[in-house]
């Protein structure tokens, strides 16, 4: 299981800055900026690939997320902004929470060797 949230920043990057984070049930860690987007077919929020920018092994050597490479965001349902102001409860730090669902696909690497 892989757990999606915004955390203050990967280790060695601005502390102001809150990224997109996903850990691992193994405590591995990968965060991610967004490097394209497409709309989503449905009119849902928009499919996104994202490249990774920093890497952390879980604390027991957890290495599940270690060798990610890039994230893709598709299939998504809801995440559209609100028409109306938003209420006390949906609002944190001045940003607005909309659900939604996603399927998260990630990619790492392959190693080739000459033949």
């Amino acid at each position: 299981m892989v757990t999606h949230f915004f955390s203050p920043s990967p280790p060695d990057s601005d502390p102001t800055k809150p990224a997109p984070t996903w850990q691992a049930n193994d405590n591995s860690t990968v965060w991610a900026a967004k490097d394209a987007s497409v709309p989503s077919p449905t009119g849902s929020i928009d499919w996104l690939r994202l490249k990774t920018v920093a890497t952390q092994p879980g604390r027991t050597g957890g290495d599940r997320l270690s060798d990610t490479t890039y994230i893709l965001r598709v299939n998504t349902k809801g995440g559209i902004k609100p028409g109306a102001p938003c209420t006390t409860a949906s609002n944190v730090e001045g940003k607005n929470c909309v659900p939604y669902e996603a399927q998260y696909i990630f990619y790492r690497a392959v190693d080739s060797e000459d033949d």
